[in-house]
């Protein structure tokens, strides 16, 4: 059955010197595993920065949210009741095949629950000297590490497609916190299924994520039986 929740993103930036915002609305279904985003910038995105490459840094603590449970797993959007923040900032890297810094972004925010809307704010600071980013390529795994009552920690190793066909190496790390002293009981593998993000140049972009968690004991198991 469709779990549908309205999402209000709104995002200020400072990249490359240039001050922005991304704002937009979206909807997503926790049972589904899925959400999508429909943001505008204003004015305009800067030079070197493509929001095709956004998903694992601007976007993580949404989609985390969305992210599909089996019965046995408590996904953060239940362990935190739907209020939750990222600070320190997260930060997301992305190097080349020589291992030059292209991007760093440092972003701060929080997610709030009030009825059947998801509200996700966030402040972001960095530089980006990206070229075109045609996908994040999919699938693959990030993960959501214990630490102490109210605090997580997600990693995430990624690979960025460039319209030309290089691989760029993307590492994105989130320092989850909450209030209520739950603590995470055991370490979470979240399977990114699939990331599609529509971006023409202009001031507007469309992203769709499936994504889905698993506690990683039971993942491993899957590995070792063949599964």
């Amino acid at each position: 059955m469709a779990n549908l929740q309205r999402i209000a993103f709104r995002l200020n930036a400072q990249v490359n010197d240039f001050e922005f915002e991304m704002n937009g609305n979206g909807i997503g279904d926790q049972s589904a595993g899925t959400c999508e985003l429909h943001l505008s910038a204003t004015p305009s995105f800067p030079e070197g920065f493509d929001p095709v490459s956004c998903p694992m840094v601007c976007s993580h603590p949404t989609s985390m949210y969305f992210a599909s449970t089996p019965l046995d797993v408590e996904g953060i959007a239940q362990m935190t009741g739907g209020q939750y923040a990222v600070n320190p900032p997260r930060m997301g890297q992305v190097y080349d095949a020589e291992g030059t810094l292209l991007m760093q972004l440092n972003v701060t925010g929080t997610v709030t629950v009030e009825g059947d809307i998801v509200t996700s704010t966030h402040q972001m600071r960095g530089f980006s000297r990206l070229p075109r980013i045609a996908r994040t390529i999919t699938p693959f795994d990030d993960y959501l590490l214990p630490g102490p009552a109210g605090y997580a920690t997600a990693v995430a190793r990624y690979t960025l497609l460039t319209e030309s066909g290089e691989a760029l190496d993307g590492i994105t790390t989130v320092p989850y916190r909450w209030t209520g002293g739950r603590a995470l009981q055991a370490p979470i593998v979240r399977r990114v299924k699939d990331i599609d993000v529509n971006w023409d140049g202009g001031s507007e972009v469309h992203a769709y994520y499936k994504t889905s968690l698993s506690y990683l004991a039971a993942a491993a198991e899957l590995i070792t039986s063949g599964a």
